[in-house]
């Protein structure tokens, strides 16, 4: 697990790293307001990219033929993507336009066959090739929004960001990557039938409540604001992203034994917690002049939205990293865990838009509901696991 966890975890710090450090040179180039449409294109993008694998790549760690599934889910997405897929871009181009709705429905195909692809890697054991295709997406990201900054459209470069992933992996995959027929597509989803009830539905609930105080700030402000939070939330949940996914990679690929889950436990916890309290001190020791300078000027009092967003941060590593731990060993549903996100984020953003709130305090009810939700996640979480463990204990 420690070799597979460093594998994942360098190439994963290498490539926020890389879109960290690029920040203040994208704040300079591109306004709030088009982070702010970067930030609400990922989020449709992402539940889209949902509903196109149906979630049916969360069987292919244990399943006896994962070459099968692969090509089986391949196939889903590309009839997925005929079906829904355009329908639903085409009516979203009636109020967006049509290249903002093929920007996001090429998003999320690149983030559908990448995430398939990268758990077809880990289920080989081919750590290296995820690497190399978690560092191709920032690289040509960046490389894009650089060189051609006058077309003013970080959307465009993070979706040719993302297919450029699926490329990638797929062509790392080799001959495996391949989609099956249309019985193979039926087979696959009639057998995960079981898991689609609760798998997509939770998905769905995790993309938007993470990305709420986006939706909300676009929605009750404009896109100024939510560009704000796109830029707090990049650096904040840097520990997020980079500890995050690589432990729910791991931990699901190898599952710990009974005898060793509490101290799977407590290593994941001290992880998560080191990695947030670090980007806390960091944050709140830095003047809050030093983010105008970083960023530019228009960026000038950032500083209490980073922070806000970072004890969130904290919150969500330290309770998502356990709660994967826990679904991944006991075979249990984080639909719950979820769903009180979602009507939490939505509750917070009824309030505010009641209460006719500013910004910065909308924020602050966000994330101070989340945080609570995201601790008491992580206390339920250490309650199941040892109440299974004493009953795996008393003797039959």
């Amino acid at each position: 697990m420690r070799a597979a966890l460093v594998n994942i975890l360098g190439s994963q710090a290498l490539s926020q790293l890389a879109i960290v450090a690029a920040t203040p040179l994208l704040t300079r180039l591109y306004s709030q307001q088009q982070f702010g449409v970067l930030g609400v294109g990922t989020t449709f993008a992402l539940l889209l990219a949902t509903w196109l694998t149906l979630k049916l790549e969360h069987s292919m760690h244990t399943v006896e033929d994962p070459d099968w599934l692969l090509s089986a889910i391949l196939r889903t997405v590309s009839e997925i993507f005929v079906w829904l897929g355009l329908p639903l871009a085409f009516a979203a181009s009636l109020f967006t336009g049509p290249w903002k709705a093929s920007l996001v429905l090429g998003f999320a195909l690149g983030v559908a066959l990448t995430t398939v692809n990268l758990i077809a890697l880990n289920r080989a054991g081919r750590f290296r090739a995820i690497a190399a295709t978690q560092l191709s997406i920032p690289a040509v990201f960046l490389s894009g929004a650089f060189m051609a900054s006058s077309l003013g459209d970080l959307l465009l470069w993070q979706t040719l960001g993302w297919l450029s992933g699926a490329a990638v992996s797929g062509w790392l995959l080799g001959p495996r990557w391949r989609c099956g027929d249309r019985s193979n597509m039926r087979l696959a989803i009639r057998q995960e039938r079981g898991n689609l009830h609760y798998l997509v539905p939770s998905h769905l609930a995790s993309i938007l409540a993470l990305n709420a105080s986006v939706l909300g700030s676009a929605l009750l402000y404009d896109a100024t604001v939510a560009g704000l939070l796109v830029v707090a939330q990049r650096v904040a949940r840097m520990p997020v992203t980079m500890v995050g996914l690589s432990l729910n990679e791991v931990t699901r690929a190898h599952i710990p034994e009974p005898g060793k889950l509490r101290s799977a436990f407590v290593r994941v916890s001290l992880i998560a917690v080191s990695a947030s309290l670090g980007m806390l001190v960091i944050i709140a020791a830095l003047p809050e002049t030093t983010y105008g300078w970083v960023l530019g000027e228009s960026w000038n009092g950032l500083k209490p939205y980073l922070l806000l967003t970072a004890v969130a941060a904290a919150a969500q590593l330290l309770a998502t990293s356990v709660v994967s731990l826990l679904t991944a060993w006991a075979k249990r549903s984080d639909l719950l865990f979820n769903s009180l996100q979602l009507v939490g984020a939505v509750a917070a953003c009824l309030i505010a838009w009641l209460g006719s709130l500013s910004p910065l305090n909308y924020l602050l009810l966000q994330s101070g509901v989340g945080a609570v939700l995201y601790l008491a996640a992580y206390a339920t979480s250490l309650r199941v696991m040892q109440n299974r463990l004493a009953r795996q204990r008393q003797p039959t």
